[in-house]
């Protein structure tokens, strides 16, 4: 999903793509604002009468109040623009009949997507590992994140690593957190080394998404003390780790009111969507959940023993 500064973003690109970097002075940059937010203005409400461009309708898509709406939008999207990749993405979401031909699709669409930005020049070495940091990359790796998503979804793990890889390949700062999905997977596969070697990659990472994984791939390799160790930080850095894991245990998954926006790191969010699409990672984990319970519980005690002997 596009937002107001890519499209912003793309508008002042396109002004300014005829122009050298010499004529681009702050006077250009804040007089192209000025029209920019003039024509915004002077617009008003976006509705059918009032859309003009693949983006406009992109954006009635995304608000459409029905399905058959939505569709309708997008299929206007692309006869205007059949490089919008946005329009594309969302036209198989709605339109595909089952996973497999979704899968094909998507497929489809992620090497039609890559063949226009290799036509561009995005694929040349000095754009490698800045993906997303370009507004004209984000479609792509909308749809490489789409198509790894699907892979996991389906259990193909070797695949959806190797899609992984190269999103971190191609963006290194990894804006779209393929590293989290990355650790499930390795996780699910008991792949100890891999994982050590992400973990390292991003020594400061320390969040459900991490530790989580690492827990169970550890005690699913009979390595309970490096296991406890995880799940130790975990509580550290969440307050709801005990909350989650007596939820899992009952079975009674707790009412959450998640924002449209995402989730909140730290809370008992972060742990849902840790699992939302990470099936396979904790299928048949039943023993690791009780296993987990007694050592936060026992961690718990300790914790407490030790605050009454400082007085605290």
């Amino acid at each position: 999903m596009r937002n107001p500064s890519e499209a912003f973003m793309k508008a002042l690109n396109k002004h300014f793509s005829s122009m050298s970097v010499d004529e681009v002075d702050n006077d250009a940059l804040q007089d192209f604002m000025a029209k920019y937010n003039q024509e915004l203005d002077m617009r008003g409400p976006l509705t059918e009468k009032t859309a003009q461009t693949a983006d406009d309708y992109l954006e009635l898509a995304e608000n459409a109040p029905s399905k058959t709406k939505a569709i309708k939008y997008l299929k206007k999207a692309c006869e205007l623009d059949a490089e919008n990749i946005d329009a594309e993405l969302q036209l198989i979401d709605l339109t595909a009949k089952n996973n497999t031909e979704y899968l094909q699709r998507i497929e489809a669409l992620l090497a039609k997507a890559k063949k226009q930005l290799e036509k561009e020049g995005y694929f040349e070495d000095n754009s490698i590992g800045e993906f997303w940091l370009m507004t004209e990359t984000r479609p792509f790796m909308r749809v490489y994140s789409t198509y790894m998503d699907e892979l996991m979804c389906g259990g193909k793990l070797r695949l959806a690593i190797e899609a992984g890889m190269d999103m971190l390949r191609l963006c290194e700062n990894d804006n779209l957190g393929k590293r989290y999905d990355l650790m499930n997977c390795y996780a699910a596969l008991e792949d100890e080394e891999a994982a050590l070697a992400l973990q390292n990659r991003y020594p400061e990472e320390k969040s459900a998404m991490f530790l989580l994984p690492l827990s169970v791939l550890f005690y699913r390799l009979g390595k309970e003390e490096q296991a406890r160790q995880y799940l130790q930080e975990l509580m550290e850095v969440n307050a709801d780790t005990k909350k989650f894991f007596a939820a899992v245990l009952a079975k009674r998954p707790p009412k959450i009111e998640r924002s449209p926006y995402g989730y909140h790191p730290g809370t008992i969010e972060e742990f849902e969507e840790c699992l939302n699409l990470r099936t396979q990672t904790y299928k048949d984990c039943a023993e690791y959940w009780r296993w987990a319970m007694e050592q936060i519980k026992e961690m718990g005690k300790t914790a407490k023993s030790k605050k009454h002997k400082r007085g605290d």
